[in-house]
């Protein structure tokens, strides 16, 4: 019996671990400039750092739905309701890792995204 309990109980770790982690990868286009930001499904709210002075905040409306606000020097801006779609392309990912030796290599993946329809 605690076999089987501590299997159980590393298998809920686990799903659970991967639950929290999932995104989706959205393209935003804010002033004309792009940015991509990771859209959480289990947070409420997701936020992205353009630069010194501009923030980006996703406030989840539904999985398809979200608020877009922009906060400028902590001052909001503008607020925005958009719409997921998917992209018909791929984005392609580089992701610099270290092998056995601890030789640097990059390893070149494919993702999906989706781009950010405002609604008017």
């Amino acid at each position: 019996m605690p076999m089987r309990q501590l299997i159980l109980l590393l298998f809920f770790i686990f799903c659970t671990g991967t639950a929290h982690a999932q995104y989706k990868i959205v393209k935003l286009d804010v002033d004309s400039v792009k940015v991509y930001l990771r859209f959480f499904y289990k947070s409420r709210n997701s936020d992205e750092i353009v630069n010194d002075s501009v923030t980006i905040i996703c406030r989840r409306i539904n999985a398809d739905h979200f608020y877009l606000d922009k906060y400028l020097h902590d001052k909001k801006t503008w607020t925005k309701k958009c719409e997921l779609e998917i992209a018909k392309d791929s984005m392609r990912i580089t992701t610099r890792t270290r092998d056995s030796k601890s030789k640097s290599k990059f390893i070149y993946t494919k993702e999906q995204y989706f781009n950010a329809v405002e609604i008017k």
